[in-house]
C-alpha cells in the first residue's frame, strides 16, 4: 500500500510506502466469500434468511445440569415466515444484531448498542479500462498497479486493482458531523466538490476519483459504526 498526500503544497508526495516492508495480496471481499462458500454442501447454506426474532425454549431449572434453565435451545423466526429450532446460535448479523439484543435482553441497550464511527464510506467497482482512462496510466499500468491511499483533511480515498486485473475498486470515505435517521448520505458531484473534497480539487486525484465513482443517479452511501463487543450469556469479550 502506498500513502500519498492528496492536496496542498505537498500534493502527490509519498507519506508511507508499506510495500517496502511487506508485500500483500488484495482480494475483493465478494470474491473471497465466494471461494469460502464454494466447498459447503448446498443443503447447509441458506441465503437471504434474515432473523426476525428469537425465543428461548427454556426447560425447568431442575432439568438443567448447570442450572441455566436453557437446555431447550432457541427458536428462530425468519423474515420469510419460516421457524426453526437450534441447540445454539452464533450471531454474526451486524451492529444492529437481533441475536445480540436477545443475549442482552435484560441490559440497557443504549449502553451497549451501535455507536456511530462518525464517517461515511462509498465503494464502487469500476471496469479496469474505464478506470485507467480516467485515473491515468500513472496509477494503472504495469508495476504501478498497486493499492494507492490518499490522505487529506476530512476524507480518505483509495483505489486498487482486483479480480485478475478486470476491476478497479474505488473508495471514498469522509467525516460526517450529523448522521441522518436512515444513516445514509447521497453523494452527488456537487456535494463532493463543494463540501467533502472542496480542499482537494487542485490535487492530483480528487477530480478523477469523483469522475470515476459518481453514479447517475447518485447512490446512497452508508455511515459506518464502530466495532462491537461479542457477548455469550453473561460472559463479555472484546
Amino acid at each position: 500500500m502506498l500513502y500519498e498526500q492528496a492536496y496542498g503544497p505537498e500534493a502527490g508526495a509519498v507519506v508511507l510506502d508499506m510495500s517496502k516492508e511487506k508485500q500483500s495480496l488484495i482480494v475483493h471481499r465478494g470474491s473471497l466469500l465466494r471461494e469460502l462458500l464454494a466447498p459447503l454442501p448446498k443443503e447447509a447454506l441458506h441465503v437471504n434468511k434474515k432473523v426476525a426474532s428469537i425465543k428461548s425454549m427454556e426447560t425447568s431449572f431442575s432439568a438443567s445440569p448447570n442450572g441455566s434453565g436453557n437446555d431447550g435451545g432457541v427458536e428462530i423466526t425468519f423474515e420469510d415466515g419460516t421457524v426453526d429450532r437450534f441447540d445454539g446460535v452464533i450471531g454474526a448479523d451486524g451492529v444492529f444484531s437481533v441475536v445480540r439484543k436477545f443475549v442482552l435482553r435484560d441490559h440497557d441497550w443504549s449502553s451497549v448498542g451501535p455507536s456511530p464511527s462518525g464517517f461515511w464510506d462509498a465503494r464502487r467497482l469500476v471496469p479496469y479500462e474505464r478506470a485507467r482512462a480516467v485515473l491515468g496510466e500513472a496509477y494503472l499500468s504495469g508495476e504501478n498497479e498497486r493499492q494507492y491511499s490518499w490522505v487529506g483533511h476530512g476524507a480518505f480515498l483509495l483505489h486498487d486493482v482486483l479480480d485478475n486485473g478486470t476491476l478497479v475498486q474505488c473508495i471514498m470515505s469522509g467525516v460526517g458531523q450529523e448522521i441522518p435517521a436512515d444513516r445514509r448520505v447521497i453523494l452527488t458531484r456537487e456535494r463532493l466538490m463543494t463540501h467533502e473534497l472542496k480542499g482537494w480539487l487542485e490535487g492530483p486525484i480528487a477530480r478523477k476519483m469523483i469522475d470515476v465513482s459518481i453514479t447517475t443517479p447518485p447512490a446512497a452511501t452508508p455511515y459506518l459504526y464502530k466495532s462491537m463487543c461479542a457477548y455469550a450469556s453473561t460472559v463479555i469479550t472484546s
